[in-house]
């Protein structure tokens, strides 16, 4: 490492521990659900409304493939629970994380017609359900930030229609977010989420989007340090959730925390694996590379190469097909980050593609 670079390393590491410190005195106390607090008023049966707020409580978090079941358990149970419908479509976008391949639009784009059939709605309700549309209908690949700009706009008419409406103010600084042009250089779109979610993140310290969406808001250099305390505190809200033990890595790694950046990913993996899901591999991929990256930072250098041979045993079949780029991608990086951090010139010399998976985002 560059003297300059651990210099850099060191001074923030001592910013950041002392921001921790103070953090720590107001963490939220950890869900009883494993999962976050979510109240989103709905005007379907009473007795589906606790696995409703489930569903989003994990959509918030991403784990799209868990929420999917909890909306299809509502829409079992009263077929006619339009916004569930409108959940089941939500995890078929993947906002921040990747853009939908032909059979989410497919399936999205079914389930919103669903959500327009079904009788159980409020006007609210069917506004939330209209504004996706804006996302899915007539969607064509190439025209993806557009559609997920037009998402933002309509969000931001419906946050500004039920300004009482806590899930429409937060899935606006998602959509704030996901619509962030790549040239932004003046963060315009994180910084207008973070206006809106830091004041609701201190009356809702239990809500495992606000904070969550803190730390994507502030996962840059500039706004590091703003997103330390809901980092620290995204982990204690959804505990059950492997994204969740991951998501505070991306603030520590910012800011040179490199043992607290080891700790958030080792209870991640763990979580992913303990989950036993036949696909899902890609939130133990994602805090294995974390992992690696924080063990080259303390000059670990035989447990990152551990990480490394231990990913050449997960097979593109155990990642979600929602994903289709997650395989071939970090795989590469893995072997790439070692061979570039340890400069390793000789292993940087031959490395070799990888097949088997789509590297094309």
């Amino acid at each position: 490492m560059e003297m300059r670079t651990a210099l850099w390393i060191a001074c923030a590491a001592l910013f950041a521990q002392s921001a921790g410190a103070a953090s720590s005195a107001v963490a939220a106390k950890p869900s009883p659900s494993g999962f976050g607090t979510v109240d989103f008023e709905i005007s379907c049966n009473p007795s589906v409304e606790a696995e409703f707020n489930r569903g989003v409580a994990l959509l918030h978090s991403f784990w799209h493939d868990q929420a999917v079941l909890a909306f299809e358990k509502v829409t079992s149970s009263d077929p006619e629970c339009a916004i569930a419908y409108w959940g089941q479509a939500m995890t078929h976008m993947h906002q921040l994380l990747a853009s939908p391949t032909a059979a989410d639009i497919a399936a999205g784009a079914a389930e919103l017609a669903q959500a327009d059939r079904a009788e159980e709605k409020g006007p609210r309700e069917d506004a939330y359900i209209r504004t996706l549309h804006d996302y899915f209908d007539g969607y064509r690949p190439e025209q993806d930030l557009s559609r997920t700009t037009a998402y933002a706009q309509a969000m931001e008419q419906l946050a500004k229609a039920y300004p009482r409406d806590l899930e429409a103010q937060v899935f606006y600084a998602l959509a704030l977010l996901a619509s962030d042009p790549p040239a932004d250089v003046q963060l315009l779109n994180p910084k207008k989420a973070m206006a809106i979610l830091k004041p609701l993140f201190r009356r809702h310290p239990g809500h495992p989007g606000i904070a969550h969406y803190i730390v994507h808001a502030s996962d840059n250099p500039q706004m590091a340090h703003e997103g330390l305390k809901a980092a620290r505190q995204y982990a204690r809200i959804a505990p059950q959730v492997p994204h969740a033990l991951h998501m505070p890595a991306h603030i520590f790694a910012r800011l040179g925390l490199w043992e607290d950046s080891i700790a958030s990913n080792r209870a991640s993996k763990a979580a992913a694996e303990a989950a036993g899901l036949h696909q899902g591999a890609e939130n133990r991929l994602h805090a294995m590379e974390f992992l690696e990256y924080a063990y080259l930072q303390t000059a670990r250098f035989g447990e990152a190469q551990e990480i490394v041979a231990e990913a050449k045993t997960v097979q593109p079949s155990d990642v979600n097909p929602m994903y289709p780029s997650m395989w071939g991608a970090v795989q590469a990086r893995y072997q790439a980050m070692l061979a570039l951090e340890t400069k390793d010139w000789t292993m940087a010399a031959h490395l070799e593609p990888i097949n088997g998976g789509n590297l094309t985002s």
